[in-house]
């Protein structure tokens, strides 16, 4: 086995988080699915599903910048814990709500809320268990987890809904969090990165240290383009999520509830297949050329798919080697920029960091999604896909124009 391979499967402090990021991502995609699947039932409306991540996003947009602040007063490991213990509690709060559609969104609300605080937590902390000889790997397996989580969530929601029902996957969800917070409590114990406490200089000390983020950003290139690149992914990403109904039914002509069976699993392989070998990857193609290749995949799927004919599209041949193609592209376009933000940050401002880093994908989700969302409603799914295709690919390749920026 890989030396890198072995010795972070071997890093049990890092098991612990990956395990308690798994179980994070994997309950909010059962239960983000289960609620997708009621909404999208009870309106037959993209835009409907688009105000379901919109409400999703905007506890990130008010309070992001500020949250990555906070995380770096206090102990990672607390916030890590804590977040997963009020999610678990979050979740138990959708069982009285029926098949009421606004109440969703309030709930929808609050669990995202708690949300904002664990994910900067999370990926702030990984440095801190693994050496940064191996932090390529670690991220791809991250990267993974993050989309495997997903991808198992999504895959046993529509089968679990057909033979369940939606309180007992609330209910599921809650038990599942509660033993990331059991994971995220065995993590060794670790200081603040930041001794003072919050507001004690009062707000302008507080906004100074904000600033001292910002100013992170801005002096070191590998940080800011790696943010840029990630923050386009994830706009592309949030559209194609809120798509999603239409474009399993348009697209592949499958149900919605089968695309867990259909595609995702073959996406899990694709995705796990390239953790496996990111460091020969990355050794054969480099930081840069191993991202433009992936973005390349991505952004070309996107932009043909929707020109081919039915036929081709609804194959289960085709549905499973688009999966596998997108399976690869992801961990390929993810792991680099990760990891050169993860390498440049100082670690008294890895929150503030990675807190600015999901604020700006979330800000930069929103305009895309909706309008995405409404002008497939109106003119068709086939443009909006084609036209994110194109923004991907000449977007993308003109951040890696050069060889330095990861």
């Amino acid at each position: 086995m890989n030396k890198n391979i072995s010795s972070v499967l071997k890093n049990t402090n890092f098991i612990k988080l990956w395990l308690a990021q798994f179980l994070s991502i994997f309950v909010v995609s059962l239960l983000n699915f289960v609620l997708i699947v009621r909404i999208f039932e009870g309106t037959h409306s993209s835009v409907a599903i688009a105000i379901f991540w919109v409400i999703y996003s905007l506890p990130t947009i008010f309070l992001g910048l500020f949250a990555g602040v906070l995380i770096d007063y206090w102990s990672k490991r607390r916030v890590i814990l804590l977040t997963n213990i009020f999610q678990a509690a979050a979740a138990l709060l959708y069982l009285p709500l029926g098949t009421k559609i606004w109440p969703i969104y309030g709930v929808v609300f609050l669990y995202s809320l708690i949300d904002e605080f664990y994910r900067p937590a999370q990926e702030a902390s990984l440095p801190s268990f693994v050496k940064k000889e191996h932090l390529p790997f670690a991220n791809s397996l991250m990267v993974f987890s993050l989309q495997g989580a997903g991808i198992a969530g999504y895959t046993l929601a529509g089968p679990l809904m057909r033979v369940t029902s939606s309180h007992f996957l609330f209910f599921l969800g809650s038990i599942l969090l509660l033993f990331g917070a059991a994971a995220a409590a065995l993590l060794p114990k670790d200081s603040p990165a930041n001794y003072r406490k919050p507001l004690e200089n009062g707000f302008n000390g507080f906004l100074d240290d904000l600033k001292e983020g910002y100013r992170v950003i801005c002096r070191e290139r590998k940080i800011w383009s790696s943010i840029l690149l990630m923050v386009i992914w994830g706009a592309v990403a949030t559209l194609v999520a809120a798509l999603a109904p239409a474009i399993a039914e348009k697209i592949f002509a499958i149900d919605f509830r089968d695309i867990g069976v259909l595609m995702i699993p073959a996406a899990s392989v694709g995705a796990i297949l390239t953790s496996l070998v990111i460091d020969q990857l990355l050794r054969t193609f480099g930081r840069v050329n191993l991202t433009r290749l992936g973005f390349a995949v991505l952004g070309l799927i996107f932009f043909l798919s929707p020109f081919l004919d039915l036929s081709i599209t609804s194959d289960l041949v085709f549905i499973i080697f688009v999966s596998f193609l997108v399976g690869v592209a992801v961990v390929a376009t993810n792991v680099s920029p990760k990891t050169a933000i993860q390498e440049n940050t100082p670690f008294d401002n890895r929150g503030r960091v990675f807190g600015t880093l999901r604020t700006l994908i979330t800000v930069a989700s929103g305009v895309p999604m909706v309008l995405g969302a409404a002008l497939a409603d109106l003119f068709g799914l086939r443009l909006v896909l084609s036209s994110a295709g194109v923004i991907l690919l000449f977007s993308s390749f003109y951040l890696l124009r050069r060889s330095d920026v990861l």
